[in-house]
Order: C-alpha cells, then structure tokens, then sequence
C-alpha cells in the first residue's frame, strides 16, 4: 500500500514538499522509527480520541504516550481512544495502524504536543506500514500553523 491519497492531496493542496522514507514492515511508531533509521522523537504518532462532542486527534513524538488525565483537564473534556473500528471507517485509504498525523487533512480536530514541534525534521505515517513522509520543520509548522499546541505527553 503506498501513501494514502487524501494526505498526498493534502500536502500537493498545502504546497508542502515532502520526501518518501520507505522502510520494512512494521507494527509501532517506535518500531518504525528504528527500521527507517530516524530518532523516535521526529516520528509524529497520531492518536484518535473521542468524546461526546466527536473525534479529535493528537499529535505527539513516537517515543512518549498521551496524558489523558492532562488532556481532559486542560481540554474540560472526557475524552477516551476511539475504537480501531471507528478508526477504520474515518481513514478508509490508511492501513489499520498506520494513520497519518495529519488529522486535518480527515477533517479532524488535532492537537499538536509541543515536543513534535521542536523537531528539525518530523516524519509522519504515510497511511501504510512501509512508509514515512519526511518534511522540514519549517513545512510541519506550517501544516499547523492553527493547531492547538501543549504539553500532554509523557515518556514511555
């Protein structure tokens, strides 16, 4: 499976130059980083959460988890994972377990932890197991120039 249309769409709408990393088959974020050879901190996990008001996603460095308990205080939501079925149906051009972070390009709200953003280059799922995107820093910041930014990761 190559990278997902709608992020290839997204990123040709947002003149966004990007590089394709490809790498062996993998299962993590953090498995993926060191098959493609690149820092678990530049590697942009996406996790989807939902609420009663819907679906949102976080965006945060593969090698840290999300702080539901810091996000539901500073967000005043209740917010849990979303279901991998319901996942499925939101990415229908990704492979189960390889959703891009890039939440906008589904009409996700998303939310950026602030590690990912001091990267000098961020990679980001490409919607299959065998791919990475790879964009500037400059180009990521862009992406989310009008995306909520905080501190809701911890290590692993």
């Amino acid at each position: 499976m190559a990278i997902s249309m709608t992020i290839q769409k997204y990123l040709k709408d947002m003149h966004i130059p990007f590089e394709v990393l490809p790498h062996v088959r993998t299962a993590s974020s953090v498995q993926t980083a060191l098959a493609a050879e690149v820092p678990p901190h530049h590697v942009a996990k996406a996790v989807v959460l939902e609420d009663e008001l819907g679906y949102l996603m976080v965006v945060l460095p593969a090698d840290r988890q999300v702080q539901l308990n810091v996000l539901r205080e500073r967000l005043g939501r209740k917010v849990n994972l979303a279901s991998e079925r319901q996942m499925m149906q939101m990415f229908g051009d990704c492979a189960l377990g390889a959703i891009p972070a890039l939440g906008q390009a589904y009409g996700l709200e998303t939310i950026i932890d602030d590690e990912i953003m001091e990267q000098p280059e961020v990679f980001i799922e490409g919607g299959s197991h065998e791919e990475l995107i790879q964009v500037s820093r400059h180009h990521f910041m862009q992406l989310f120039q009008n995306a909520p930014h905080m501190h809701f990761a911890s290590v692993h």
